[in-house]
């Protein structure tokens, strides 16, 4: 019975320390950022528009302004982390 425990005891620290790890590093497993260079030039068919915005920490921030025949409404899409 002793032993049995042990071993249980050993695999949930093994298993506790596996998911600490995974935790630690989730970002790294999530995003992969794929940085554009500033004069990247998009394609797009339709007609839109680029922006840059310049936040106060110094950050810049891209937009696409798409146009539409007969806009209807706004969509505001936040792509995530350096997508």
């Amino acid at each position: 019975m002793k032993t049995i425990t042990i071993i249980i005891i050993s695999l949930l620290g093994i298993y506790g320390i596996i998911v600490t790890i995974f935790y630690l590093v989730q970002d790294t497993l999530i995003f992969h950022p794929n940085k554009l260079p500033e004069d990247y030039e998009f394609d797009f068919s339709g007609r839109f528009r680029e922006h840059f915005i310049k936040t106060h920490d110094g950050q810049k921030l891209n937009a696409l302004h798409f146009y539409a025949p007969r806009p209807k409404g706004i969509i505001l899409f936040f792509h995530g982390n350096a997508g």
